[in-house]
């Protein structure tokens, strides 16, 4: 795991779920990903050559970082197109990488996604039955614009 603590934990807080520090599931607010990302974490740790996966891992969390930070839900919802998206092109190349496309383990990791991506959704469907949460999740007319440019672009791309 030396190149993951190289290159990984230098971008990381220790408690967050990509620390090398971590054991198993991390469960963090972005919920996209935690699966994804406990499973690259163990991968490294029992690789004796964890290039590849660090590799994997420096670059997911680099493309991710922004959806993480943002503690908007509405803000998250526009990007998880994106942020899906990139999960399922990650999933395809580690398990590319080990000749693992067609296998139990790429059903384990799709089936951990798609339940996220349903959390996700839940999470989403809260604050849209509660006024007093979706009028803070709004916020002012600028945060209003930055949501539907993010959704736009994302229509845009898909």
């Amino acid at each position: 795991m030396g190149r993951w603590q190289l290159w990984v934990n230098p971008r990381v807080a220790e408690g967050d779920r990509w620390h090398s520090s971590r054991v198993g599931l991390v469960r963090s607010p972005a919920i996209l990903g935690d699966h994804l990302v406990s499973e690259l974490r163990e991968l490294a740790r029992a690789s004796d050559d964890d290039m590849a996966l660090a590799r994997a891992g420096q670059f997911l969390n680099k493309k991710l970082r922004g959806f993480e930070c943002e503690r908007r839900l509405l803000l998250r919802l526009a990007d998880s197109a994106r942020v899906m998206l990139l999960l399922q092109r990650t999933i395809e190349s580690v398990l590319g990488m080990n000749d693992q496309l067609d296998s139990e383990i790429r059903e384990i990791w799709d089936r951990n996604l798609e339940s996220e991506r349903t959390e996700f959704t839940r999470e989403i469907d809260k604050i849209l039955r509660n006024e007093e949460k979706l009028e803070v999740e709004m916020g002012d007319d600028n945060q209003q614009l930055q949501v539907l440019t993010l959704l736009k672009h994302q229509l845009d791309h898909i």
